[in-house]
């Protein structure tokens, strides 16, 4: 339970990840997603829906 409703990881918060130096499997062995965005500003926050339905996954997959 957080203010948080997901997060993009795309190209754009690995490059700012890299640009402040962010170590990402720090943050993956620490389970630590939610200050991994927040911190690459790639935190999605849609506000209090006071409810915990409609959860959606989107993955986009392209040829190199």
């Amino acid at each position: 339970p957080t203010d948080a409703a997901g997060a993009f990881a795309d190209q754009e918060a690995l490059a700012t990840a890299c640009a402040h130096s962010l170590d990402i499997t720090y943050f993956l062995h620490n389970n630590d997603s939610y200050n991994f965005h927040d911190r690459c500003g790639s935190m999605v926050r849609t506000g209090a829906t006071h409810t915990n339905v409609c959860d959606i996954q989107l993955v986009a997959i392209t040829a190199p």
